[in-house]
This record gives structure tokens, C-alpha cells and sequence, in this order.
């Protein structure tokens, strides 16, 4: 059974990067994602770009410069000069990208397209992100009413959406994780909450918001409130779990006693007085063995066997060798039965009068007196309980159970009309325990129904884990993968063009040098020594080709060989390269295995297998690139020879 997913939590601190995204870090590193992101803002053309350059009234004065002008521009203003006017201008619009852009031209003059590209891109993430979110309203709309901060950030620090430990990024993940599963209709979130709150707002508000010593400073303090509200959640949490888990075994021991006692006295008529005493004390004294040395231990399966010769003890006696059997145990039956009374051991005065009756009781039975007697009313078992055995919980439950309580993990789900989470699994009850943001009990939920719903589709995770940073690390990626992808385009159309260019001219060359070899030899020799040189020249290429094929086999062999433990290569899997480390040789079989960042294994070749990849471009050796290269050029070069 697989539950709906919706992006997890992200870990305090290091927003981690969606799992599209994690190739991406295998590639470019993060300086150079940086400069390709600032490339694209000032280059690439956006749709919504041409639509905010050309908005009617004020912006007519300020057409969009071309490519150029934008560049003498950003020579002549630096982007932190740009991103603090921009940070300023964002703070007087509200919220409004028309007038924030009205306010600038006002101030400014100029509207280039790093700035209505940076306007645009901060609009595309919060568009996303606010669709995305499950955080309450008020908490989205004051992020979103700041959105022109971050597009300052993103002109003055590009690594800011990119870099999980960018100190924006993890205050906003910060106060996301404190507000994720609050419901303002539920009460105002916790004093240290808001103040988080106010404190990222704060900063957002600051002139000195681009600074990494403010940023710095102000995550420190909001990384201690969200450590406060851990250890608050995980106190309340706590106690809410013994407690539930506590009941749970309680009535867990009720039904195994309550069953115990039907199995053994409801085939027989007792006498009032002894059923009195079985419902009575001696159920509360193996109700406390239970409870406190549990259903496996020797006190309590003690008491399990006295209750057969309590009950042996009293029912009619049907035959001359039961009342045999009864005087040789009843002697010891009352001392027994007496010791282990533990309800009663705070109230010996009670503990005498029952014993007394109890005594009473046994020696009628051994004159033979004839007592009146009763049908044994049964014992109901709680109905909360689903199982229907009273030793054990159903494994293979159990067992289901513990899966789905893993994929639950700590997300929020809506069950009836409140935002929880699944604390803990009650294996006697078989349900399942809900808690809300504030660490209170919210329902105890049978399994059945849980797994009911997850089965057909309608338990899916509120979205309030998704943070601002992973959706804008997102955007921005394959922002500047597309802006790369174009690059690359445009230089294959260059390379291709260069390349007919210098087909044409070969093949000019080659038609004047044919017209001057037919004057000057005759057609019969020249076919003749054309055939001839074909033929020599065919020969020479097949052995220049065996050979080079040969030298670069053989190259390949010695640069998979020359791999050591550790050694750093790539991998193509699933069609993506892939960062691995050698981990294993065996010689014996020529097997390799190969692991990736955190020891998990990634791929196991054979060496041949390996030479092959090599050759096809599917393995590359990043520790010995240079020397691979050097042979690679040299076979090359000699086939260029032969040639």
C-alpha cells in the first residue's frame, strides 16, 4: 500500500532540493549555478517579461532596452546598488507589482530586464508556492506581500534560492516548520511562534536586509525559538503518548482478565458469593498482576490456574472423584487465593471479610451443604478493542500497521474537520492516534478506517510542508537549465554552420583539383591508378582502424585497471551521469562494485563490461581524466597519421 505523497518536511536548517533537483548537484557547482542563474535574469526573455515592459501609462517612458544597453547598465549601477533600491522601492508598493514598477520609473527613469527578469522569476515562484502551500492564510499572504524583498536578494545573491544554507532560506524554512499544522480557527499559535514570525518580517522590512550579518544574526534567533518549540511539541507529544499508551494496555489487560474469567466459570451455575468475589476482588488483583508484571509473567499465570480450582472449587460436584480431587487442593486453595489478593492490600479489613466469606463459602461446599446457585454473567469486553483475540495482537497487523504509521511519518492530514498528524500506533485497540499542532489528542481512529482511506486514495498529505525555498530552487534550476539548453542550441547552430562552410569549400577545392588531374593524365590511366590507389588506400584504413582500435582498447583496460579503492568516476544510470566511488575489486572474477555518495552501492560491473562503458562514454574516471585523455589523443592522433 503506498499513500499519496506529498513533499516531506525539509531538515532544520538545510532545506534539502527536490528529488528532480538532486541531479543537478552532481553537475555545475553551486558558484557556477549562481552565474549561470545571474546570466539568465539578464539575458533570457520572458513571456511575462515583454508583458511587463510594454504595461501602458508611466512605463511608456521606459521602453526595454536591448541587450547592450542593459549590459552599459549594469556596468553603471552594481546589483547591490540595484537590489538595495529595489528592497526600498518593494517596501512603499504593498504588495502591488504595477505600482512597485510605477515607483520605479518615478525614482529611476529606467526599467531594465535584469529587474522586470527578477520581478518576473520572484512572480513565478510565489505563484506556484502559494498554490502549493497549506499554511494558513495570513502566514502565506504576509510572505507574499514581500516577495519583491527576495527579488532583491536573487539580484544580489543569486545563490540565495540555490543554496540550502543561505541564511534566508533556512529562516524561511524555519518559520514554515513552526507554523505547519496551526489552524487560526484553533486558537492564536504560540507567544515564541509569532515571534519568529516577526522577527524573519522584521528582517524583510530592514534596510540592512542584504547583509549577511543581519540574515546571520536573525537566524540565530529564530533557530532558537524553533528549538523551543521542538522541545515543547516533543514534551507534550510525550505525554500524550503514555498516557494513550498506558490506556491502551489497561484495557488490554481488562479484556485479557474479563476473557479469562468467561473461559473458565460461563459453562458453570456458582454460588452468588463466589461470583460476587471472582467480579470483584480477584479481578482487580489480576487486572493489578497484569498491569504490572504483565500478561507473560509467572504472578499473573499464576492466578490463571487458581482460577480453574476456584472454580472447580465451587461448581456442582458431579462425581465421587471430583470431591476426591476436591479435598486434596481446598486446604491450600484458601491460603493461595489470600496471597494473592494484592487489590486488597491497603485495606486489610476488607481482605479479612472477604477471605472469611470465601471460607465460609469452601467449607459448605466440602459438608456438602447445597448452596443456591446462579448462571455466571459474562464479562463484556471493551468495545473500543478490535481484535477479537484476547492473547495477542494480529501480526500480520501489526505489521501493516508499522508501515503505514512510516509513511504517515510526521505529515499533516486532514481528518474530519482538523489539521493532525499520527503520533502513535495502539496495537490493542488497533487504532491509530491523531495529534494537532498544539501536541493535544485530536481522535483515536480505528486502523481499518485509516487504511480504508489510504487504499482508496483519499488520505493525501496537506501540503503546508512544501517550503518557499524548494519550490524557488526548483524554478530556478530549470530556469537555468532552459537558459543553458538555449546556449547550446545556439552554439550547435554556430558549430553547424561552420561546418558546411568548410564543407563547401573542401568540396570546391577537391572539383578544381579533379578538373586539373583529368587535363593533364588520360582517362584510361587515371581509372587505372584511381582504382590502384583505392585499393591501397582501403587496406590502409582497415589497418590503421584495427590498430587504433586495439590502442584504445588497451588504453581503456589500463585506465580501468589503475582505478584504486576510493577512486572518483561517474556513471551513467538512468540515462544521468552519476557520482560514484570504487569500493570494491574483485580479481578473481573481475568484478567491480561501485557506491555513491553515502556508501549505498551503486552499480556492480565486470571489468570487461567496464572497458566497454568506458569506450561508449557511459563511465568517466575523474580521477585520472588527464591521463585517459592523453591516450585518447595520442591513439587518435595516430590514426589521423595512418590516414
Amino acid at each position: 500500500m503506498n499513500l499519496p505523497q506529498a513533499p516531506g518536511p525539509q531538515t532544520p536548517g538545510h532545506p534539502s532540493a527536490p528529488p528532480e533537483d538532486q541531479a543537478g548537484q552532481q553537475g555545475p557547482s553551486l558558484k557556477e549555478l549562481a552565474a549561470n542563474l545571474s546570466e539568465a535574469l539578464v539575458r533570457a526573455e520572458f513571456t511575462e517579461t515583454k508583458e511587463l515592459l510594454a504595461i501602458p501609462g508611466e512605463l511608456m517612458r521606459a521602453s526595454a532596452p536591448d541587450t547592450p544597453s542593459a549590459d552599459i547598465e549594469s556596468q553603471q549601477q552594481s546589483r547591490h546598488e540595484l537590489a538595495r533600491a529595489l528592497a526600498e522601492a518593494s517596501l512603499q508598493a504593498e504588495g502591488s507589482l504595477t505600482e512597485l514598477c510605477e515607483r520605479w520609473i518615478e525614482q529611476h527613469d529606467y526599467f531594465d530586464r535584469l529587474l522586470a527578469n527578477s520581478l518576473v522569476f520572484i512572480e513565478r515562484i510565489c505563484t506556484q508556492w502559494s498554490g502549493q502551500s497549506g499554511l494558513e492564510d495570513a502566514v502565506r499572504k504576509a510572505l507574499l506581500k514581500r516577495r519583491f524583498v527576495f527579488a532583491a536578494l536573487l539580484i544580489d545573491q543569486p545563490e540565495f534560492i540555490l543554496d540550502p544554507t543561505h541564511p534566508v532560506a533556512q529562516l524561511l524554512n524555519f518559520v514554515e516548520q513552526l507554523f505547519a499544522g496551526w489552524e487560526s480557527a484553533q486558537g492564536p499559535a504560540p507567544g515564541f511562534v509569532s515571534r519568529a514570525f516577526d522577527t524573519l518580517q522584521t528582517l524583510l522590512d530592514d534596510d540592512h536586509v542584504l547583509q549577511r550579518e543581519q540574515q546571520e544574526r536573525t537566524l540565530d534567533q529564530v533557530r532558537s525559538e524553533w528549538q523551543r518549540e521542538q522541545k515543547r511539541r516533543q514534551v507534550l507529544e510525550q505525554r500524550l503518548t503514555d498516557s494513550e499508551l498506558g490506556q491502551d494496555l489497561s484495557l488490554r489487560a481488562e479484556a485479557l482478565v474479563a476473557l479469562r474469567l468467561n473461559a473458565v466459570a460461563s459453562h458453570f451455575q456458582l454460588p452468588g458469593l463466589v461470583i460476587d468475589f471472582l467480579q470483584g476482588a480477584w479481578q482487580d488483583s489480576m487486572l493489578l498482576a497484569c498491569r504490572q508484571h504483565g500478561s507473560e509473567s509467572k504472578q499473573y499465570r499464576d492466578m490463571h490456574v487458581l482460577c480453574d480450582r476456584v472454580v472447580f472449587a465451587f461448581r456442582e460436584i458431579e462425581s465421587e472423584l471430583q470431591r476426591q480431587k476436591l479435598f486434596g487442593f481446598a486446604a491450600a486453595l484458601s491460603t493461595e487465593v489470600g496471597q494473592r489478593l494484592g487489590s486488597l492490600d491497603s485495606d486489610p479489613v476488607r481482605r479479612t471479610s472477604v477471605m472469611a466469606n470465601f471460607d465460609n463459602a469452601l467449607q459448605d461446599i466440602l459438608r456438602g451443604k447445597e448452596l443456591e446457585r446462579q448462571p455466571w454473567p459474562v464479562l463484556q469486553v471493551s468495545q473500543h478493542l478490535g481484535s477479537t483475540s484476547a492473547e495477542s495482537d494480529s501480526e500480520e497487523l501489526t505489521a501493516e500497521a508499522t508501515r503505514l504509521m512510516q509513511q504517515l511519518g510526521s505529515r499533516w492530514f486532514r481528518r474530519g474537520d482538523r489539521l493532525c498528524k499520527a503520533l502513535i500506533y495502539l496495537p490493542w485497540q488497533q487504532a491509530i492516534l491523531w495529534s494537532d499542532f498544539a501536541g493535544r489528542k485530536v481522535l483515536i481512529e480505528p486502523l481499518a478506517d485509516v487504511l480504508a482511506d489510504a487504499a482508496r486514495g483519499a488520505l493525501t498529505a496537506e501540503a503546508s510542508a512544501v517550503p518557499l525555498y524548494a519550490v524557488a530552487r526548483r524554478v530556478g534550476l530549470r530556469t537555468v537549465q532552459a537558459y543553458l539548453d538555449q546556449k547550446v542550441l545556439a552554439a550547435e547552430r554556430f558549430a553547424a554552420e561552420k561546418v558546411q562552410r568548410e564543407t563547401a569549400r573542401q568540396k570546391a577545392q577537391a572539383e578544381a583539383a579533379a578538373i586539373l588531374l583529368a587535363r593533364e593524365t588520360a582517362q584510361a590511366r587515371a581509372d587505372e591508378e584511381k582504382a590502384e590507389a583505392a585499393r591501397q588506400m582501403q587496406q590502409a584504413e582497415l589497418d590503421s582502424e584495427a590498430l587504433a582500435e586495439l590502442q584504445l582498447l588497451q588504453a581503456a583496460r589500463e585506465q580501468i585497471d589503475a582505478i584504486h579503492l576510493g577512486g572518483s568516476v561517474q556513471i551513467r544510470k538512468n540515462g544521468e551521469m552519476v557520482n560514484g566511488k570504487l569500493a570494491v575489486r574483485l580479481n578473481a572474477t573481475g568484478k567491480l562494485i561501485f557506491v555513491n555518495d553515502l556508501g549505498l552501492k551503486l552499480e556492480e560491473i565486470l571489468r570487461d563490461d567496464a572497458v566497454q562503458r568506458l569506450l561508449d562514454g557511459d563511465i568517466i574516471i575523474r580521477d585520472a581524466g588527464q591521463a585517459f585523455e592523453a591516450r585518447l589523443a595520442r591513439a587518435v592522433g595516430r590514426i589521423g597519421v595512418r590516414n
